[in-house]
């Protein structure tokens, strides 16, 4: 999808298929994402607790744990990515030096 939508203002939803969500999710972070430029949205599902923060950064944005890798729902904006997002050597490469044994080979 990346490679195919080019606007930098694109926003690009990612959840999990088998998950419930309200039927108004999209439109709620959007909303939220006009009132946060440039931010990562992020948002729950249903039958899913809330994850606490436990640890905030300077400005006060959660640390940890990464929400990223605990939120069930992700609005990015195309601008977040560049062209190194398709780079699958390095990806790989990457992977290999944090897991040496079970990384992906980059063939």
């Amino acid at each position: 999808m990346l490679q195919y939508e080019q606007d930098p203002n694109t926003r690009i939803l990612v959840v999990d298929d088998d998950q419930l969500y309200h039927p108004y999710l999209l439109q709620r972070m959007l909303a939220i994402s006009a009132d946060i430029p440039g931010a990562m949205i992020g948002g729950q599902c249903y039958h899913r607790p809330g994850i606490p923060c436990w640890k905030h950064n300077k400005r006060g944005m959660c640390a940890v744990p990464n929400l990223v890798h605990t939120t069930y729902g992700i609005l990015f904006q195309r601008r977040f990515f560049d062209a190194g997002i398709f780079n699958f050597d390095a990806a790989a490469k990457a992977l290999q030096r944090g897991y040496p044994s079970n990384g992906p080979s980059s063939d």
